[in-house]
């Protein structure tokens, strides 16, 4: 049997803070305790792509992002945000544009998340401990 767990939990005892509360997390659904690092996603490889997961914009995925000019970015977003997935969680010294959350409201289909996580953590992004 698949576990699910609302995001609205995940948030709250993973702390992290809700950019797009236009967006309800009560609906949302994780179903994997699986993360991925959308680096391929976001240079536009999508073969074999697990979009069930939560999806986490690191700094080496931020620091790509933000090498591109604003409509390159966009387009980005544009092709990400749609496939599927639950939320995207900004980490540690990483936050959405002002661009990029309007492409998430306008969209409507993913929920954006902040939170002071790093590799260094106690529990680095550790969502099994929540999702079982």
């Amino acid at each position: 049997m698949k576990t699910i767990v609302q995001l609205s939990k995940l948030a709250e005892e993973m702390k992290l803070k809700n950019l797009t509360p236009e967006i309800s997390m009560d609906e949302v659904e994780i179903t994997s305790q699986e993360i991925n690092r959308p680096a391929l996603q976001l240079a536009g490889y999508y073969e074999h792509f697990s979009h069930e997961r939560v999806q986490i914009i690191g700094y080496v995925e931020y620091t790509y992002l933000m090498q591109k000019e604003e409509d390159e970015r966009s387009v980005c977003f544009e092709r990400f945000i749609p496939s599927g997935i639950p939320c995207v969680i900004f980490t540690t010294l990483t936050e959405p544009t002002e661009n990029m959350l309007l492409i998430y409201l306008t969209l409507q289909m993913s929920q954006v998340l902040n939170g002071l996580m790093s590799s260094k953590e106690e529990h680095p992004l550790n969502i099994s401990r929540i999702v079982k």
